[in-house]
């Protein structure tokens, strides 16, 4: 199986996911507030659940955002390079978000396991399952830098032009 079918496959469970998560959200926003307002028995639970479905359904729709290659950056010296250069600093600049990714992965994980004894305050859940929601994401981004940073590498072998140019066009 290869890399794109396997990313599609992700795609589709992660999309799946993350829309399952937005209405679960949605229906305990409206259930919390029928029960606060209109039946006057607010439901301790509610605000808990739509506040770990927000973080995780966020930090989960960060892949693709990733993958996309549409997160907020600075763009206007790498916009006017192009060829070989231009690859080099896309290359650089997945090299350092990589670098972020997994030191976010790391301190993440030992994040969810120093809270892993302590309890949410309406659910009884351990905290470490909102935290764990850190290395996920760290994880999940990680996958389409790698893959660029592969790309990218890739491009740059196959240049051979003087200024970045391929050889065939």
């Amino acid at each position: 199986m290869g890399v794109r079918k396997i990313q599609h496959i992700l795609n589709v469970i992660l999309r799946t996911l993350i829309v399952v998560m937005g209405a679960s959200m949605f229906v305990t926003v409206v259930l919390g507030v029928f029960f606060r307002y209109v039946l006057n028995k607010p439901l301790a639970w509610t605000t808990e659940v739509a506040t770990y479905l927000l973080i995780w359904s966020t930090l989960v729709g960060t892949y693709y955002v990733q993958q996309e290659n549409a997160h907020v950056r600075v763009a206007f010296v790498v916009d006017k390079l192009s060829g070989r250069p231009r690859r080099i600093v896309n290359i650089i600049g997945n090299i350092a978000v990589l670098v972020f990714l997994v030191v976010m992965g790391k301190e993440g994980w030992l994040l969810a396991m120093r809270m892993a004894r302590i309890r949410t305050p309406a659910l009884r859940i351990s905290m470490s399952i909102p935290f764990l929601s850190i290395p996920v994401a760290a994880f999940l981004m990680a996958v389409p830098c790698l893959i660029a940073i592969g790309t990218e590498l890739i491009e740059v072998a196959a240049d051979k032009g003087p200024r970045g140019e391929g050889v065939a066009k």
